[in-house]
Parts: C-alpha cells; structure tokens; sequence
C-alpha cells in the first residue's frame, strides 16, 4: 500500500458509496491497513443530505464506524484566508472547504472523486480511492 493509507480522511462521496454498500468502496477499504477517519463536516454533510428519517439512520450507524476529526482553529483560519477565496474561483462549496481545511491542518489526505473542486486547494493531498 501506497503512504496516502496510513492517514485517510474520507469525503462524503466515498462515504456515500459506503452507504450504498458498493463493492468497490467496500472492498478498498477492508484492504487499508489502517481505518480512515471522517471530519465532522462530512458527517453534517452526509447526515444533513438525509432525504427521510431512515437514511438519517443508516448514515448515522454507518458515522458510528469511523472517528471523527474536528477542526482545530488554525484549520477554521485557512479555510477563511487561504481557501475561501476558491469558493468565487472555483465553484468550492464552502464545506469542501473545512473538509479541505481539516485535512491539511491534521495533514491527512483526502480520499475522493471530487478532484475538480479539491484540486486547486493548496497543500491539499487528495487520492482517487478507487475505481467506480
């Protein structure tokens, strides 16, 4: 396994595929060698995008699965300084953007299909988890 493993945060499309219980996804990640971790925003992001009581459920049962890394205030102040202007430029949401911000500030890499709006952030490391 390649370095990118061994600190892993999720974004909500792979955790989306998890979710639906996709054999790639699921295969992938009962191949690391080490369990990747959610931010909380990809948690508000992923329970937030519920659409009924039973999939607020179900993510939340998957959620209870992984540790959740929160924010340090560094983390916040690059998201407002360096990253918020990627929002106008780029079309970055600005939750991909505490996502992103979480990521660099705990140096993790970010496993994702999203690399359009991720790919511009810098010293953001993003990795394709696999293949759809």
């Amino acid at each position: 396994m390649s370095d990118f493993t061994k600190h892993l945060l999720l974004d909500t499309d792979v955790m989306i595929d998890l979710i639906r219980q996709r054999p790639p996804a699921l295969n992938w990640l009962r191949s690391l060698p080490d369990f990747p971790v959610v931010s909380c925003f990809t948690a508000l992001e992923l329970l937030g995008g519920s659409k009924d009581k039973h999939e607020y459920r179900v993510s939340e049962r998957l959620l209870m699965n992984f540790p959740i890394l929160y924010p340090m205030r560094e983390d916040l102040e690059r998201g407002i300084t360096d990253y918020t202007p990627f929002c106008l430029s780029h079309g970055v949401g600005f939750l991909d953007i505490l996502i992103a911000s979480v990521a660099v500030g705990h140096d993790f890499t970010l496993a994702t299909f999203n690399a359009k709006h991720f790919g511009n952030l810098p010293n953001l490391r993003t990795v394709q988890p696999y293949t759809r």
